[in-house]
């Protein structure tokens, strides 16, 4: 499951992800980045969980 918090903060998995990313990337295209999931994870919409029925049902 995707935490839109963790999105929109860059915590959890995301902010492993960007110490990595911080070795191979210059900080511009970094903040780039995280604004954009910033801005993704403010989105206002319905928050699917694993055992929800949306997600059970796809093939």
């Amino acid at each position: 499951m995707i935490d839109p918090r963790d999105v929109r903060n860059q915590s959890g998995p995301y902010q492993d992800a960007f110490r990595e990313h911080e070795k191979n990337y210059d900080q511009k295209t970094i903040q780039n980045w995280k604004a954009a999931l910033t801005t993704v994870g403010a989105l206002k919409g319905r928050h699917i969980t694993n055992n929800d029925v949306y997600v059970t049902s796809i093939p």
